[in-house]
């Protein structure tokens, strides 16, 4: 389960940020780099996931707004 997405990462940051934080070629192609985001995405997820789960059965049935 993931609990936050790339257009919701796009929706709460704006697009510039992202390229910034995800653009690493050595010429900068001006897009934000999937791979690297998904990543950064996988990583958040597994985070929140070892603090919740010795509260509450995971997969989540509904994300809370927080966690997005």
């Amino acid at each position: 389960m993931t609990y936050a997405s790339k257009q919701n990462m796009i929706d709460r940051h704006g697009e510039e940020p992202l390229i910034e934080l995800t653009d690493r070629a050595a010429e900068p192609a001006g897009t934000i780099n999937d791979n690297i985001l998904a990543q950064a995405l996988s990583d958040a997820d597994e985070m929140i996931n070892s603090y919740i789960a010795g509260r509450y059965t995971l997969p989540l049935s509904a994300v809370p707004a927080i966690l997005i």
